[in-house]
């Protein structure tokens, strides 16, 4: 298993680091899963410099403060109105 730190800065992003993203992946069954613990804000556009963010399988909070969600907003959008189409 592979653990890549996204961001993690304290409460807010800061200008070297987004707050709090954290992605696990894991080679099984022929393919890579892949997995964001926390989505804090800043987090979405540099998530983009270590994987396609459409190809995400699931989304862990470990709570709702924006420091850990917010960019789940901005991700929403991305998989609903990307120009390639709706990703499930």
């Amino acid at each position: 298993m592979k653990l890549t730190v996204v961001g993690c800065s304290g409460s807010y992003p800061g200008p070297d680091s987004p707050a709090s993203c954290y992605l696990l992946e894991e080679e099984f069954a022929g393919r890579t899963w892949r997995v964001l613990l926390d989505l804090g804000s800043g987090a979405l556009g540099s998530l983009h410099n270590f994987v396609d963010p459409l190809a995400i399988d699931g989304v862990f909070l470990s709570h709702l403060h924006a420091d850990h969600c917010l960019d789940l907003c901005g991700y929403y959008v991305l998989r609903r109105y990307h120009p390639s189409g709706h990703a499930p």
